[in-house]
């Protein structure tokens, strides 16, 4: 009996490509992310792209991209920005995931048929309803990496690479649309994503032994079963489960609070 493998591929972009005049904001978007998958152990620039892989990318992007569209229908202002920097933040971890993928996302060139070049350049364009356009377009990238992991798995290499080139191009289609119209707004695109970064490295437990046994006394978890190794990064440490690896989130985690930014939109 034949030994059933997982189908995987290497995602494989043109040659003959130029690199986008202005991908500063990819970049540091990308930097951000790529600093917390290192340190709490999501996968960095992967040779092998797996179905599952791409599933989980498209299930995080659609997520995001959904609770957007319901804080614009609430009329939420708060969740309308958390939604955009989540969605900017996962989109980002699928460049980090995916080696090769950075470089098909700075070889982007904008268009009349993208999504940037619709919100950026539209005389009846408004705030809510280029989020509601730029979370639909999320969900439809989502749709692409759901298509290549398809194609994947019934060992359609070559197709499959097609749609994850496509999945790249829509990402980079995206953070530029939304790096612009969050700009517009009157808010530091850049600085939300880095509030939110920062969030999200607090899961880190303290450095300093005596902060971090009083964090071990406060935690919920079994503490004969916890165990930490060096950030390298940062001033702080990693906390795993030994039984299984599970990264664990210090009780210091700091929620993010996007409150300064919405004060700054002049659209909400």
């Amino acid at each position: 009996m034949s030994k059933t493998t997982t189908p995987t591929m290497q995602l494989k972009m043109p040659k003959d490509v130029e690199e986008f005049r202005s991908v500063g904001h990819i970049r540091e978007f990308y930097n951000m992310v790529k600093e917390f998958h290192e340190v709490f152990n999501h996968p960095v620039e992967s040779k092998s792209i797996t179905p599952e892989l791409l599933t989980l990318r498209a299930n995080l992007i659609r997520e995001e991209a959904k609770e957007g569209i319901e804080a614009i229908e609430r009329n939420d202002g708060v969740e309308m920005l958390d939604a955009v920097g989540d969605v900017i933040y996962v989109m980002s971890g699928t460049l980090v995931a995916i080696r090769g993928a950075l470089f098909g996302a700075t070889t982007y060139h904008l268009n009349k048929g993208s999504i940037a070049s619709v919100v950026m350049y539209s005389p009846t364009s408004n705030f809510k309803d280029d989020l509601s356009t730029l979370f639909k377009h999320s969900l439809q990238t989502a749709d692409l990496l759901d298509k290549a992991a398809d194609l994947l798995k019934r060992r359609k290499e070559e197709k499959a690479n097609i749609e994850l080139g496509s999945a790249m191009y829509a990402i980079a289609d995206a953070l530029h649309a939304y790096q612009h119209v969050i700009t517009m707004s009157g808010v530091n695109c850049i600085e939300m994503v880095r509030a939110i970064h920062e969030s999200n490295m607090s899961k880190l437990w303290s450095a300093d032994l005596e902060t971090r046994l009083n964090q071990i006394e406060k935690c919920k978890y079994d503490k004969t079963d916890l165990a930490f190794n060096v950030c390298l990064s940062r001033d702080g440490m990693i906390g795993y489960r030994i039984s299984d690896g599970k990264i664990l989130k210090s009780p210091s985690y700091t929620a993010v609070d996007l409150g300064r930014f919405v004060s700054d939109c002049t659209e909400l």
